[in-house]
């Protein structure tokens, strides 16, 4: 059975001898990289696969299916799988030998499935250890919860309970497989489980079945029950707020989820802003009961500026007045009454029993008993059809069924609304029925499967964006729905095609930052879902969690957490990170078993970090409960549901703006006066002078070192500026590129005002700290007297709409346009009058995370139109139709590059038809004049040339090469000792392509070093240079050259070596192994080309260097 290929085998075989290297010092972590190498192992054999799995199990049963694994191979996998579940999730320690006879198991699986024979250094693995006999099903009477994997569907069939349809669904624990009747319940449509099998289920979907009960015991038949409860895909998690927005009175519409997720919905902002004043006054007065009412009215309007300038001086003044005069008391007496109360305001949870996420507005704790938690929901608005609103009462049901998943059935309290406006009786009580949480949950996985479809393309819910088909609709969405369908309506074809297609790409992007389905099997992301599926361990490993945090100091008045740690472990966070903190302490086994705090990192370093919680936290006992803490990374999927938005802007846009971007009509020029800026080069004088002569897009090419955004987009800002030409607004991807961005305006002097805020807002003019007067008409005017506007593209998506109704963008500048897929984009293009954007398609392309048979362009007219992977940027794609079209006047390439010496260029030159010059002198000079090697050791042999290749040995790690890890240490001391003094930071940086390659090298250098040299992967190196720059390749098989390289959709670039090669001033030395490298062309040609040069070391020669 050859479904993997030599390659993949030998690269797993490594693996393998890596865990067995752990396992020596700790056996249980062993079994748990194996678990790892298993799950890899599956992700190749689904590579082609367009099924989407959100769990290993998934993919298992798929393979076992789809290709006819024999029971053996079957029962290996399973028993492999079980064992290493339980190591992972601390239920079980084990000793070497179980290792062993896992690892030799595992070896076996690999060769059944390559037919490559299993290595001798595996030999002393014994699988023929493994237990692997088959325990007879234990039948239960009842179920309380079955995770499980939809297999497949039975013959519908009738009994006496009615009709029923049988479905397989397979264990993911056990690895059993068990049928099981779903009912139908004509008479109450929260029962109907007959229905949500039947239409919602589909193949190896993932589900959680509470409840079921034994129906056949000889056929092993289960049945659902009046107390079941169904869960399709519980990792993909719901905010209940979104939930509550299908139900009203006497009426439950999901279409209500689809319209306001997928469009901007035009309503008043004055009940936002009312009730996000009435939000922090309840967070102040709790703070502080005596607390001065201006300090909130100015802090709550100073937060939510956009809202307050949609709005007039009488609105405001009424909302105020009302605050006052009909809220303030009840939120008072709140304070008042609960005082003694242990007060968490706003703390999340996550439910993976039902696939629900919330934030509650204020939880209640009472001394002395820890099991009572009393919740309520503040609502500024008055109650429909009762004594609380039906959408108000199943947020709150919603946040019940939160807390139950989170703290058991032991938790006991009172669950209320608190309408701060009503005199009478404001905090009402909300129970909870078994019914309203089969509704709340039957809405979910209607949901959860129309997305599923959309994802697949399948858009038969655009047939309901309508006022005939919606079903129940409010009043005020009628105008909204009508121009919906008749945007749709008018739209051609390709411009409608375009929006479902882009649409289902980002909804595909969206599952695989929340499940991990979809995902590329190159890729070490596992999808938010992480948080709970994985042990902290294994997000150790990768990087994404720092763990053993103890606090140090906390600031209540501005919400900071002080962490010292004494050894901080190697991690991938920064300053600015969006991060969910949490303590495993006390018995915790989860993440999701505890309440969930959120931030953003303000600083971190290596003893410590300090975090800004979005939280308030009134009750610090909480966080003298627990001795240490968990950081992770946090989610948020606003940011991908604000470009979902403004997708539909492509639909709206004009046929013109919609041929030109299809690249169907010739971009137009305008009549513009010649600048000549001083301290520019004629060929950049000539670019920017064809940007601003740009009537609808200008796209620039800036290879590396050429100065596209310390000169270029410093210089066209201005000259824009100069023109008095409107408004500006410039973004990028990250906050990394925004600040980069802010620094050069700052330095020339050239006035803007930042629109995200990350850790670095306060060094700049944001509206918050520009607004004089917190009225509509003092925001407006200051965004009216503001020319440009910096942001990312995320806040940029969610802002435009505000600004340009204030005061509209003329022109939009993307700087790293290249690094944005044309979804991300294209809904920002549409809302401005002109683009000009700065990019390099040969470097770094967008991240995507989808495997590649669900990124190409399927649809013919669109494929006619040049589209052909949705990976593509938009830079990329209008910068290709220009070349076609002898469109030049629309496109420029900067030729002077200003960083690397002209011999390193010469490895990158041929990338861009070898255009590239340099433009200092210092690029032409034969010696290193920086740097004097040390004669006294063989090491100044390898700075004779400016470009190196060094040969290593083949070893058999997996991502790491100890020679090379030597190698690499031995080079940053000896130009350490060489420079003395005058080694600084930006001396050298190690690139290499590996983490636990990062962390290898870092272990051979001492901890002053360690801080003064920067080695990360060549993805976070993008935008930076050095002196030097040292490559620690650290291949061990040609498997790893797919994850190595980078190539663009013509094959003729490797993005990745382009990019590496071009980080460096004045030396680049290459470790890899040759033979390896050379199966890519790219660094076959990349040795050659050093060879010619003088800069290739023979092993036996590098052998004798290094010493």
């Amino acid at each position: 059975m050859k479904l993997l290929t030599e390659d993949f085998a030998v690269s797993v075989y490594d693996k393998i001898t890596e865990a067995g290297k752990v396992a020596e010092s700790d056996p249980s972590y062993g079994v748990a990289k194996l678990r790892t190498i298993l799950e890899n192992i599956f992700k190749e054999l689904t590579r082609d696969s367009l099924t989407s799995f959100t769990d290993l199990f998934a993919r298992i049963r798929y393979c076992e299916i789809e290709f006819g694994f024999d029971r053996g191979l079957s029962g290996s996998v399973h028993t492999i799988r079980k064992l290493a579940n339980r190591v992972v999730h601390d239920e079980l320690k084990v000793n070497y030998e179980t290792f062993s006879n896992c690892a030799g198991s595992l070896a076996e699986v690999i060769e059944k499935l390559s037919e490559v024979a299993i290595p001798e250094d595996l030999a002393g693995f014994k699988p023929e250890l493994m237990v692997r006999e088959d325990k007879p099903q234990i039948k239960r009477e009842t179920i309380p919860l079955l995770k499980g994997v939809v297999i497949s569907f039975g013959t519908e069939g009738h009994g006496d309970s009615g009709k029923f349809i049988p479905v397989h669904i397979a264990d993911s624990e056990s690895g059993d497989t068990f049928i099981v009747y779903f009912w139908e319940n004509s008479s109450d449509s929260s029962k109907n489980f007959y229905y949500t099998a039947r239409n919602l289920f589909w193949e190896y979907c993932t589900v959680n079945l509470l409840n079921l009960k034994l129906f056949n015991p000889k056929e092993n038949l289960y049945a659902t029950t009046d107390t079941t409860q169904i869960v399709i895909e519980p990792d993909y998690l719901v905010d209940v707020t979104d939930i509550a927005k299908c139900f009203s009175m006497n009426n439950i519409n999901y279409m209500n989820y689809f319209l306001s997720k997928l469009f901007d919905k035009p309503s008043s902002q004055m009940p936002l802003l009312k009730g996000n004043i009435i939000n922090k006054f309840l967070d102040y007065a709790f703070k502080d009961p005596a607390v001065d009412p201006e300090t909130v009215f100015t802090d709550a309007l100073r937060e939510n500026l956009l809202p307050l300038a949609s709005l007039n001086h009488t609105d405001l003044t009424d909302i105020i007045t009302s605050i006052k005069t009909e809220h303030s008391a009840n939120i008072y007496n709140t304070v008042e009454q609960n005082k003694d109360k242990l007060v968490s305001i706003e703390p999340t949870f996550f439910s993976p029993l039902y696939g629900l996420n919330g934030r509650l507005d204020v939880m209640l704790g009472f001394p002395g008993d820890k099991d009572r938690k009393d919740v309520f929901e503040l609502k500024s608005g008055k109650p429909w059809g009762g004594a609380v609103s039906e959408d108000h009462r199943i947020q709150v049901v919603c946040y019940n069924m939160l807390l139950r998943s989170v703290f058991g059935h032991s938790r006991k309290g009172v669950s209320s609304v608190l309408y701060s406006g009503q005199a009478v009786n404001p905090l009402r009580n909300v129970t909870n029925t078994l019914r309203d949480e089969n509704l709340i949950l039957y809405t979910r996985n209607l949901i959860i499967r129309i997305l599923q479809a959309l994802e697949n393309r399948n858009y038969k819910v655009f047939e309901k964006l309508n006022t005939e088909n919606f079903g129940t609709y409010q009043k005020f969405d009628k105008e909204h729905l009508q121009n919906i369908s008749i945007y749709f309506k008018n739209a051609p074809e390709a411009a409608v095609s375009y929006y479902r297609e882009q649409l289902s790409f980002l909804l595909r992007e969206l599952k695989s930052a929340k499940t991990g389905a979809y995902l590329s099997p190159d890729t070490e992301n596992k999808g938010f879902s992480s948080l709970w599926n994985e042990s902290v361990q294994e997000k150790l490993e990768r990087q994404n969690a720092i763990s053993g945090l103890i606090i140090s100091n906390y600031d209540q008045e501005r919400d900071i957490i002080d962490f010292n740690f004494e050894d901080m472990p190697e991690h991938n966070f920064r300053a600015g990170d969006l991060c969910i903190l949490y303590s495993l302490d006390d018995g915790i086994k989860s993440a999701v078993n505890s309440r969930i705090m959120r931030g953003s990192i303000l600083r971190i370093d290596k003893k410590s970090i300090s975090l800004k919680l979005s939280n308030k936290i009134i009750d610090s006992s909480h966080l003298d409960s627990y001795a240490a803490w968990v950081l992770e990374h946090d989610f948020y999927e606003s940011n991908y549901w604000g470009q979902i938005k403004t997708l539909f802007n492509f639909v709206t846009a004009t046929e013109t703006k919609r041929k030109l971007l299809f690249g169907l009509t010739e971009p137009r020029i305008r009549e513009t006066a010649q600048l000549s800026p001083g301290g520019m080069l004629d060929n950049q004088k000539e670019i920017l002078n064809k940007a601003l002569s740009a009537q609808d897009y200008f796209l620039l090419q800036g290879p590396p070192g050429t100065g596209k955004t310390s000169v270029m987009l410093v210089n066209l800002v201005q000259g824009l500026l100069d023109s008095d030409d409107g408004k500006i607004a410039i973004c990028a991807f990250t906050n990394r590129a925004v600040d980069e961005i802010c620094l050069k305006l700052k330095i020339n002097s050239i006035p803007f005002m930042k629109l995200n805020s990350n850790g670095n807002a306060e060094e700049y003019d944001t509206l918050s700290n520009t607004v004089r007067e917190f009225t509509p008409e003092g925001v407006k005017k200051t965004i009216r007297e503001c020319r440009v506007f910096v942001s990312t593209i995320s806040s940029l998506s969610t802002r435009i709409k505000s600004i340009n109704d204030i005061s509209p963008i003329q022109t939009l500048i993307v700087d790293e346009a290249s690094q944005v897929t044309e979804s991300q984009i294209i809904g920002l293009v549409t809302a401005t009058d002109r683009f000009i954007m700065i990019g390099d398609q040969n470097q770094l392309p967008p991240v995507v995370t989808q495997s590649d048979k669900f990124l190409e362009v399927t649809n013919t007219v669109l494929k006619e139109y040049g589209l052909r992977d949705f990976r593509e940027s938009l830079f990329e794609r209008l910068y290709r139709r220009c070349n076609e079209k002898g469109w030049n006047h629309a496109t420029g390439m900067l030729k002077y590059h200003f960083r690397m010496h002209a011999d390193i260029a010469d490895l990158v030159n041929p990338f861009y038809n070898n255009e590239l010059t340099p433009a200092d002198e210092r690029q032409t000079r034969s010696e290193v004049g920086f740097f004097v090697p040390d004669p006294a050791s063989r090491l100044s042999e390898l700075f004779r040339s400016r470009s190196v290749f060094i040969p290593s040995c083949r070893e058999h790690g997996s991502k790491y090469h100890e020679e090379e890890a030597k190698r690499t240490a031995q080079l940053i001391k000896y130009i350490y000792a060489s420079m003395g003094s005058e080694f600084k930071p930006d001396t050298v940086g190690v690139v290499t392509p590996w983490r636990t390659q990062i962390s290898q090298i870092k272990k051979h250098l001492s901890e002053e070093l360690a801080d003064l040299v920067t080695i990360d992967t060549v993805e976070r190196f993008q935008g930076s240079e050095r002196d030097i720059i040292i490559v620690s390749l650290a291949v061990t098989n040609s498997y790893q050259m797919k994850s190595l390289q980078a190539l663009d959709p013509t094959g003729k670039t490797d993005r990745k070596l382009l990019v590496t090669a071009s980080r460096a001033r004045e030396v680049i030395i290459f470790n890899g192994h040759e033979e390896i490298l050379k199966t890519s062309i790219f660094y076959r040609d990349l040795i050659e080309r050093i060879k010619a040069k003088g800069g290739y070391v023979q092993y036996e020669t590098a052998r004798k260097i290094f010493g």
